[in-house]
């Protein structure tokens, strides 16, 4: 049964309609997605921040954690 499943196309668009700054990083700290507010927050596009590391975007040290 997919009941209760994200199709995970739709992802993209569920994190651009929160009100809020979200973006995922992988294993390495590396920035894999960046929504429109996480963009409004820093200044940085989701084309300047996806595939960059987390330190050098939001120059926080809670990327380390």
């Amino acid at each position: 049964s997919r009941v209760g499943k994200l199709d995970p196309r739709y992802f993209p668009l569920l994190l651009d309609v929160i009100d809020q700054g979200v973006f995922t990083v992988d294993p390495n700290g590396i920035i894999t997605s960046f929504n429109r507010s996480a963009e409004t927050t820093t200044g940085f596009s989701p084309e300047e921040a996806i595939g960059r590391p987390c330190r050098e975007v939001l120059r926080s040290d809670l990327c380390d954690q």
